[in-house]
């Protein structure tokens, strides 16, 4: 006999709304991962990276894993994407420790990083 089991399929990244699932129902726990991650990565930006501004912080595709949304805050300056996306995983581990002191969960969910260089990008 074939397998009965039916296969979830990913979410899209990219879906109208990361933070609602299938159905429609927002995430309200997801939304509020979401949030703390993003206010203990802004001090955190202040502190050593503030040449580059959060923009988001979105589930890549559940909450084990974030996406983190940065812009450059000099917007006219030559910007080396190749080099900020190093710096930023230089970077890694310090911010995931930042984000395991502001959340009360027990796996820090891991961070991927997305450079938007354009405004119209958000």
């Amino acid at each position: 006999m074939g397998n009965s089991r039916r296969r979830r399929q990913m979410p899209s990244p990219f879906a109208v709304d990361p933070l609602a699932d299938e159905r429609g129902f927002d995430k309200r726990k997801l939304r509020q991962l979401c949030r703390q991650v993003e206010r203990a990565l802004t001090c955190a930006f202040a502190d050593s990276l503030s040449h580059l501004a959060l923009t988001a912080v979105l589930p890549w595709p559940n909450s084990s894993r974030l996406l983190v949304a940065v812009q450059p805050t000099e917007p006219d300056a030559a910007i080396d994407r190749e080099a900020i996306l190093e710096e930023l995983m230089a970077a890694k581990g310090m911010l995931r420790t930042v984000v395991a002191g502001a959340i009360h969960r027990k796996r820090t969910p891991e961070l991927c990083f997305e450079i938007l260089l354009d405004p119209s990008e958000q």
